[in-house]
């Protein structure tokens, strides 16, 4: 009769415990954090649908450049909101990366144009890095922008000169 008992307890514990080949059971996964809502300035028709939800990300994608180029690409920043903003601070992770800061405080319904630029002569193969760009200063909000690129080596740039010969006129 006891042996019963140790069939039964032996049986409870396999049941309990999952085999080697199947995968554990999920955690609970944190709520996702909202996107800043100073993504919403970087959104191309803004001022028309301003209760657009903003992405968690702005991205840009270059695509593949001769290695050496210098990307350069212009955001247009819209103020939907009610108060004077600016840019306070910008982040880039990598050195890269540049910018053109919007120097001008923009008012309620202004847009002005923040211009970024990647160089691929720093890199080669595939990149993608980050600026994070801080607006304030009443209220304050940080948006994410994602820029990448696929520095090819196979053509290359580099600064200098372009000579293209002699040509007779006419």
């Amino acid at each position: 009769m006891r042996w019963h008992y140790w069939v039964a307890g032996a049986l409870s514990l396999t049941l309990a415990v999952p085999s080697a080949g199947q995968p554990p059971a999920p955690l609970a996964t944190q709520p996702l954090q909202p996107a800043p809502w100073a993504n919403k300035f970087f959104l191309k028709d803004i001022d028309k649908n301003r209760e657009q939800t903003p992405p968690a990300v702005i991205v840009h994608n270059f695509g593949d450049v001769p290695h050496g180029t210098l990307c350069t690409h212009t955001f247009t920043i819209t103020n939907i909101y009610d108060v004077p903003m600016q840019i306070t601070d910008v982040r880039a992770s990598c050195s890269c990366l540049d910018y053109v800061p919007m120097s001008k405080l923009l008012q309620p319904n202004d847009t002005a144009e923040f211009t970024v630029t990647m160089n691929s002569a720093k890199f080669v193969g595939a990149n993608s890095k980050t600026f994070h760009v801080t607006f304030g200063p009443k209220y304050i909000s940080t948006a994410v922008i994602r820029v990448s690129a696929n520095s090819k080596t196979d053509v290359t740039v580099s600064t200098g000169a372009v000579v293209f010969g002699t040509i007779d006129q006419g």
